[in-house]
């Protein structure tokens, strides 16, 4: 619907939309792109599996997606609303992601955790067998217990 409007901003002649914007047009091709394609493969998945987590997690990009290039295309014929928009945008992309990346982040840390943990436990036996080979060394040979 945006769309139409390019037309009426670029009505009086002057430097084109596509030289001004060259690079947001670019990346509202491609994610219009991406969009589609992810259209196409959410119906494809929900038909093979009705309740898959997948679908549902491709649904949400999709809609990501399709909202990112209403910004885009709000950005070339409102500069300074698109840009509020694409704020708003990212928070909300932002939270998301946060929220999907936190139970496998809170795995993550807990396994970093105890591996940085049982390292330092190997660490402190190898530094004990070290002593412990020097106190050796040194009762042989001084012959004091």
């Amino acid at each position: 619907m945006l769309g139409i409007f390019f037309q009426l901003k670029q009505g009086d002649g002057g430097i084109s939309l596509f030289d001004t914007y060259y690079i947001t047009f670019v990346i509202l091709i491609v994610v219009l792109i991406l969009y589609c394609g992810l259209l196409i493969g959410d119906t494809y998945i929900l038909q093979a599996h009705l309740n898959s987590d997948l679908a549902k997690f491709i649904t949400k990009i999709s809609l990501f997606l399709g909202a990112l290039a209403l910004v885009l295309e709000l950005m070339i014929l409102v500069p300074n609303l698109g840009f509020a928009a694409l704020v708003f945008w990212i928070v909300c992309f932002m939270s998301f992601v946060a929220l999907y990346s936190w139970v496998y982040m809170k795995t993550l840390y807990k396994r970093a955790f105890e591996g940085v943990v049982y390292g330092f436990e190997k660490l402190k036996e190898y530094v004990n067998m070290i002593f412990a080979s020097f106190t050796v060394k040194a009762e042989v040979q001084t012959g004091l217990p």
